[in-house]
């Protein structure tokens, strides 16, 4: 067996399908969001590369276990209707929402869990109406590097 330490650039997509706002411009009810979106994320990855041979095998194995720091980017749509606005719109309208964050994260070989804090920003016309707008998130995420 041998383990081999090595840090590297990291780059890949994330998703974040859990976010828990920790502030509000009213309250905090209704403070988190299961929903769809897409990230890129970009940083640095510190690990250990393990090779093993084994008697029995024609070829040695490799496996990979990491960790890393990253900054995150992203869009999301947010639904915005009476329960989530400071104001009373009518109906319920769609926006995009811009992510930005920082996330760190624990890999096997290319797949990763992520511990994630950000801000979002939404785009559109009632975006300010949002009572989560530019309010502090933690979210929980799942990462696929592609380096």
């Amino acid at each position: 067996v041998i383990s081999v330490p090595f840090q590297s650039a990291h780059y890949g997509a994330l998703t974040i399908p859990i976010k828990i706002y920790l502030a509000s411009k009213v309250d905090l009810d209704n403070n988190y969001v299961f929903d769809a979106n897409i990230n890129f994320m970009i940083g640095k990855k510190y690990g250990r590369m393990k090779y093993y041979y084994l008697p029995n095998d024609t070829e040695g194995r490799c496996y990979e276990k990491s960790w890393s720091f990253n900054f995150v980017l992203g869009a999301g749509k947010l639904d915005l209707d009476s329960t989530n606005t400071s104001e009373s719109i009518n109906g319920k309208h769609t926006i995009v929402s811009m992510s930005t964050g920082f996330a760190v994260g624990v890999h096997y070989k290319k797949a990763g869990l992520f511990l994630i804090t950000g801000i979002d920003t939404p785009m559109g016309i009632a975006a300010e109406k949002w009572n989560f707008a530019q309010c502090p998130w933690i979210g929980f995420g799942l990462g696929l590097g592609i380096e």
